[in-house]
């Protein structure tokens, strides 16, 4: 079956953030992993170049909107190329304290988005939240769900709980309004060490500084997190996330305490939910039995993980996709 994908000539325009997570989640790994097990040849590259374009089979857009790409997709559709976009996040849906909303409520951008949605051969997500708010836009045309994923060599857990216990939230600017959720919890648990880990500086947290994705998990080791804290508030942007804050907090043996809420809701069986998601002290409440209930909690998660969010099934259910999308054309 992945004959019919090996040696084609994969060309990978990532989203702005080169290094950041949406990078290396929707396009470093899944397509590195592609290439090595089919024998794809992959080339990536932030600067458009139409001459990359006539040589590629496969031309691949992550979160893209400006008119370089739109032309560069239009070009690539007469010339029958195999056109791919990728999304994320519900940008559609995004929220006035997200830096980005000025961009992504501009009409020129989403008209702009609207056209790779539609025109695609492949439409790849995150999750099926997020691929039934967009079906609408795809009208009609399939929707394929990649989820994010690790490789196995990902995970270094060390179960022995912290004598001071220890945790950790990390993530970036469009999660600002949701930590008003937690961040008072120093002053509800004490003698607990919070740490605060990404671009955000939360008051009363230590803090540590966003690093290149190469050096993600183990600085978060070096945090050495009992628990990880994802706090999420009921919108629809949010609704539409996905999951992999637990996959990593899962990698380096930390219990998670999430919203009972979007990508976390069906993961009752390996997280806690504070019972009210507005109250701290219910936030405070849920650490405490995470923490008491570590060890069972990561080794149930990590089975999880390893399963359903490795790198490698990611692979396969991208070259399937692929193949599929040539099929069609």
């Amino acid at each position: 079956m992945f004959s019919e994908i090996s040696n084609k000539v994969v060309m990978v325009y990532p989203s702005d953030n080169f290094d950041g997570g949406v990078y290396n989640y929707r396009q470093f790994l899944p397509y590195t992993n592609m290439a090595r097990y089919f024998g794809c040849k992959l080339k990536m590259n932030t600067q458009l170049d139409l001459q990359d374009v006539e040589m590629a089979d496969i031309i691949v857009f992550n979160r893209q909107y400006n008119e370089g790409c739109l032309k560069a997709m239009e070009y690539s559709l007469l010339k029958k190329k195999l056109v791919v976009f990728d999304l994320d996040d519900n940008i559609y849906a995004v929220q006035q304290d997200n830096p980005a909303y000025t961009t992504y409520t501009d009409e020129t951008v989403m008209h702009n988005l609207d056209l790779f949605i539609e025109h695609a051969h492949v439409f790849t997500v995150s999750n099926e939240r997020l691929a039934a708010s967009l079906q609408v836009r795809r009208k009609g045309k399939p929707i394929n769900i990649i989820e994010n994923g690790i490789p196995w060599g990902f995970f270094q857990q060390k179960l022995d709980k912290n004598k001071v216990p220890t945790v950790s939230w990390h993530g970036g600017p469009s999660h600002i309004s949701d930590l008003n959720l937690i961040k008072s919890l120093p002053l509800i648990l004490k003698d607990w060490r919070f740490v605060s880990f990404g671009s955000v500086n939360i008051e009363g947290w230590e803090h540590v500084p966003t690093v290149p994705f190469k050096s993600f998990y183990q600085v978060l080791r070096t945090i050495d997190p009992d628990v990880a804290v994802t706090p999420l508030n009921t919108n629809a942007f949010n609704a539409c996330r996905t999951s992999i804050k637990f996959v990593e907090n899962t990698a380096v043996g930390a219990a998670n305490v999430c919203s009972n809420f979007g990508p976390y809701a069906e993961l009752g069986d390996y997280v806690v939910f504070p019972e009210d998601n507005n109250n701290p002290e219910a936030w405070a409440e849920a650490l405490q039995k995470a923490y008491a209930q570590r060890e069972s909690l990561v080794k149930k998660s990590e089975i999880l993980v390893r399963d359903r969010f490795n790198s490698r099934r990611v692979a396969f259910s991208l070259g399937k996709a692929l193949i599929n999308g040539f099929r069609e054309l």
